[in-house]
């Protein structure tokens, strides 16, 4: 990925923990996801909220007192995200008496595995796209230079803070989907999403106001006043980002609802358009015009992305409706 020499040691000790310990991250994912998908939103939330503390307490733990370096973070994370998901196992056991197993229900069923897989190997490889876009992304800025890395590095950090409301009706838009279709009920899926739409649209508008009046006060995070000219380019990234998260949150929210309803495949083939049009930025244009192409490259496979969804959305639904209306007639 190009990264310079000088930060090399401390991503790869991080990497190496963390990829160590991503067994807790599919614990908690995985039972979060069955709490979420049994009604219960709130446990997986609080559960993450105590993670997070456990974080904190961990980093300082780790960072000051046993001074073990980079590394101590990655540690902090794997244990908190493991607290995590052993305490959604415990909850999960002693609420829902249908997921306590019973003799003989350990043994897998190949009919049950195979429709498991159809729907979510798809779903896997979309986000290993997406993953591998920010990838190259990331190539991209480190070919830049430190100054570039740093201010990408902390606008995101803000991103993930300011966007954790934006893809939350996404997520919950895959629950509500997957149950309202196993229902037949074709009428509350589509005003599901016209309400999840219009309520992450005023969420959209509250955060480009935020980020624009007091992103450079929020980026003093993670940046040293003193450091004006990389505050400057994470000002310069966070707007512009911030005026096509419209097109972010539409993404978000038609990507969840197909899955939900079960229409895997064609939002992983959005994640490959995204993927194509991240990487011809990346490739062809940053190394022209530099850090201004950088920061396109996350809109413009937004864009790509979103042209296709909204195209099968419409589809899928007309689909849909021939389906469950002649039955509620």
């Amino acid at each position: 990925m190009k990264t310079s020499e000088d930060i090399y040691p401390y991503a790869y000790d991080y990497i190496i923990v963390i990829f160590g310990g991503i067994f807790t991250s599919i614990l908690y994912n995985l039972l979060a996801a069955m709490l979420r998908a049994m009604g219960d939103s709130k446990s997986p939330i609080l559960f993450l909220a105590v993670a997070s503390i456990c974080n904190i307490l961990f980093d300082l733990l780790f960072l000051i007192f046993l001074k073990t370096g980079v590394a101590g973070a990655g540690y902090a994370t794997v244990i908190s995200q493991g607290i995590s998901g052993i305490l959604c196992l415990c909850y999960l056991y002693r609420k829902f008496e249908v997921v306590r197993f019973q003799p003989g229900e350990c043994r897998p069923e190949l009919r049950q595995c195979l429709r498991l897989l159809s729907i979510s190997l798809p779903m896997a490889l979309q986000f290993s796209i997406t993953a591998i876009g920010s990838i190259i992304l990331q190539t991209s800025v480190n070919a830049l230079g430190s100054l570039a890395v740093t201010s990408v590095t902390a606008t995101q950090k803000i991103a993930a803070i300011v966007m954790g409301p934006l893809e939350s009706p996404g997520i919950t838009m895959a629950t509500y989907c997957g149950q309202n279709l196993g229902a037949g009920h074709y009428y509350r899926i589509r005003d599901g999403i016209r309400v999840s739409i219009q309520i992450s649209m005023a969420y959209c508008i509250f955060s480009i106001l935020f980020l624009c009046l007091f992103g450079k006060y929020t980026a003093y995070l993670f940046l040293d006043a003193s450091e004006t000219e990389i505050i400057r380019l994470a000002m310069q990234y966070m707007r512009v980002n911030a005026a096509f998260f419209p097109g972010l949150d539409v993404l978000f929210i038609l990507r969840n609802s197909l899955q939900g309803m079960s229409y895997s495949f064609m939002p992983m083939m959005a994640g490959v358009s995204e993927l194509v049009a991240r990487s011809c930025v990346c490739i062809l244009f940053v190394p022209v015009y530099g850090y201004v192409a950088a920061i396109l490259a996350s809109p413009v496979a937004w864009i790509f992305a979103d042209v296709l969804l909204i195209s099968i959305y419409f589809l899928d639904m007309r689909k849909l409706k021939h389906r469950f209306t002649p039955a509620a007639a």
